[in-house]
């Protein structure tokens, strides 16, 4: 497929995505920007802001982190509290990606913990290795997250405390309007950043809207977990990138439209 074949709808938000989408339109390759979720920290999260407290009275504590807006709400809450830097050196973080690592490197925070693969799972059972059983692991999440870090370290006698710190919900699209624009469009390749995107899409246009989309483009996942879910949702032509990231994605994008 040649680049003036490829034509790309990329659903992920934030400001990278904004970059990512300005670059490949430079390239030459029609792109739709269409966020489908949008995400917001949980203020007052007085939960939250106890258990950053309770960090101080804890030896060399752990910090699991998956994803940046985790990363965000942890460091909203330690400023809410008054969390010094100096304390900060003391926790151990633990990154479940490369993003989630830069993200914290943002806050002058270097990851103690990246897994080689970019999964809860992954992150998970690597730090079930490094924690001892009297270690407790606060872990800000999303709400209606999927149990499996909790779950792994539990089974191995590890305290986790699992706080909702972030909501991600569907963004607030004109079904009529996407529909028409997907129609104009007649896209060749979906992007998609999260199960949670997913999720959004079989709510905008119903299960049977979403498999017949996803069964027309071939969809770019940004990891395991996510093309899971768009397989479950109907997509039958799946990829993803080596390694989880919007710049992975970006260049997955370049390589299907050969410009690389």
């Amino acid at each position: 497929m040649t680049a003036a074949q490829t034509r790309v709808v990329w659903t992920m938000p934030g400001e990278e995505s904004t970059a990512v989408c300005a670059r490949l339109r430079a390239a030459g390759l029609p792109v739709w920007h269409e966020p489908l979720i949008t995400t917001h920290t949980i203020v007052p999260n007085e939960a939250l802001d106890g258990a950053v407290v309770a960090l101080r009275s804890r030896v060399r504590p752990w910090v699991a982190l998956t994803s940046k807006h985790a990363v965000d709400a942890f460091f909203e809450a330690a400023g809410r509290v008054g969390f010094a830097r100096e304390e900060l050196a003391r926790a151990r973080f633990a990154a479940v990606g490369d993003a989630t690592a830069r993200a914290l490197g943002a806050h002058h925070v270097e990851a103690a913990l990246v897994p080689a693969r970019s999964t809860a799972a992954a992150l998970a059972s690597e730090l079930r290795e490094r924690c001892k059983r009297t270690d407790v692991v606060l872990f800000p999440r999303a709400t209606r997250a999927r149990e499996e870090l909790v779950a792994v370290l539990g089974a191995a006698g590890i305290a986790v405390e699992a706080i909702d710190a972030y909501e991600t919900v569907p963004a607030p699209l004109d079904e009529r309007a996407f529909r028409a624009r997907l129609g104009e469009m007649e896209p060749t390749h979906l992007v998609l950043g999260s199960g949670s995107a997913v999720g959004a899409l079989v709510s905008l246009l119903g299960t049977d809207g979403a498999r017949e989309l996803l069964g027309h483009v071939t969809t770019l996942a940004i990891g395991p977990t996510c093309e899971a879910e768009a397989i479950r949702a109907g997509a039958t032509r799946t990829r993803q990138p080596e390694r989880p990231g919007v710049r992975a994605l970006e260049a997955l994008v370049r390589s299907e439209a050969g410009l690389d």
